[in-house]
Formats: C-alpha cells, sequence, structure tokens
C-alpha cells in the first residue's frame, strides 16, 4: 500500500513536471547549507537547478561561494573577478574577493576588499570576521580585535567569536618575558617521550 501511494506521487511529479524554474527560495536554501556547511548538499542543489537559472549571476555568486568554502581559493578568487566585471554593486563578490585574498594571505588585498565590502554590507558578521583575519595577517592585532570584537556584536556565533575574540586580545597583550617561554620548552621537551606524554 505504501509502495502504491510512494509510485503514485513520484507518477504525479513527472506529470506536472519538473522543468519550472527553481523559486528564489532554492537559492536562499542554497546560501544557507554554504554558510551552514552542508557543502555536499550545497553542490547537489546547484547541480540540480534547472538550465535557465544555472547561468544566472545569483547562482555564479553562490558557486563562487561554495568554492570558497571548500577551500578552493584560486578557483573562487577567478569566479569572483569574472562576476566584479559586470556592472553590480553587489557586496557579495567584494567580500568574496576579500575572503579568497585573506585565505591565501594576500594581505593588501584582502584588506581593501573586506574594508569596502564591511563599508557596503555593515550588518554582516561573516565579513567582520574575515576583516579580523585579514588584519591578524597584517599583524594589526588591535584591528584585528576591533573587527572580531563587531563581528561578535552582530551576532557571530558565541564558540566562534569568544575564540577570535580571546586570540586577539591575547595578541594585542605583552609578550611573555624569555625566562617563561624557556620553562615551557623546556617543560614540553621534558614531559614527551617519542612523541607521547609521559604520566
Amino acid at each position: 500500500m505504501i509502495l502504491a501511494v510512494r509510485l503514485l506521487s513520484l507518477a504525479a511529479l513527472f506529470a506536472c513536471g519538473t522543468a519550472s524554474a527553481a523559486p528564489p527560495d532554492d537559492l536562499a536554501l542554497v546560501d544557507a547549507a554554504i554558510r551552514g556547511g552542508r557543502l555536499v548538499q550545497a553542490q547537489t542543489m546547484l547541480d540540480l537547478l534547472p538550465d535557465a537559472q544555472s547561468g544566472t549571476f545569483d547562482v555564479a555568486v553562490l558557486r563562487a561561494q561554495l568554492m570558497l568554502a571548500q577551500g578552493q581559493y584560486a578557483e573562487a578568487e577567478r569566479a569572483f573577478g569574472k562576476l566584479a566585471a559586470t556592472p553590480s554593486d553587489d557586496c557579495r563578490v567584494v567580500a568574496g574577493l576579500g575572503s579568497a585574498a585573506a585565505a591565501m594571505r594576500h594581505t593588501k588585498a584582502a584588506l581593501a576588499r573586506l574594508q569596502d565590502a564591511t563599508t557596503r554590507c555593515p550588518a554582516d558578521w561573516r565579513l567582520w570576521a574575515d576583516l579580523g583575519h585579514a588584519y591578524d595577517s597584517g599583524a594589526r592585532w588591535n584591528d584585528s580585535k576591533a573587527a572580531y570584537e563587531r563581528a561578535s556584536a552582530l551576532g557571530a556565533p558565541p564558540s566562534a567569536a569568544a575564540a577570535t575574540v580571546a586570540w586577539a586580545g591575547r595578541s594585542v597583550a605583552k609578550p611573555r618575558p624569555c625566562a617563561t617561554l624557556t620553562a615551557i620548552v623546556r617543560y614540553s621537551r621534558s614531559s614527551c617521550v617519542s612523541g607521547l606524554p609521559v604520566q
């Protein structure tokens, strides 16, 4: 009985047709999958978009964001670069260029692009967190801490915000005296034998 109902529902689905363009909500779901780290799901959703929709600007942005999330930084930078050549004020493009540059440690380009992106879209905590990362790469600790605190104030998840603000705070703090560092190194050498902690 259940099998018959499933077969009827599949037949109805095919009879109604699935070639119509996906509603804009589908793109929001792809975006949510990328932001949520569900990258395989996002890739599948993008691959299943109808041909009429797969070449749109918004889909191209999502594909570039997915490359960025997958760690394909050079490819993402190229994809965002192509999008930047089109007449658009979409801050996702500038943010993508900045995030790719930051991930590849191109600090000067990352800072310029992410500062522009945070000006265009000041309410996106992820942009502020990426800007903090770029400041870290340039050893600009106070700026880094301020960017992470802004990300936290805008709603960054508590664990991510706390870790980045705490790390930035330690970076701004005075360095430990050499004697303390020497003691730490001695302890770490004496407490390990063949890479295993001594009990």
